[in-house]
């Protein structure tokens, strides 16, 4: 890729593939182009992964006292 190919082109937030720098809209999975949107999509991920930590956790606190029982 030459150095004027790089400047034209950047990652999509969303599927990273490579898009025009002005394109506002990813031609490829449609994800906006903006820092809000690449933010929202880090707390997205990061809140999915938070309540899955914090599910897991309470299922085990709860099947404890059973688990000890056996």
């Amino acid at each position: 890729m030459t150095e004027t190919q790089i400047e034209t082109r950047k990652k999509c937030v969303g599927c990273r593939e490579l898009i025009d720098v002005e394109a506002s809209i990813c031609p490829h999975c449609g994800t906006r182009q903006s820092q809000v949107s690449r933010n929202l999509i880090r707390f997205a991920a990061l809140a999915g992964a938070l309540t899955t930590i914090l599910s897991l956790a309470t299922a085990g606190v709860a099947l404890l006292p059973q688990a000890l029982s056996v």
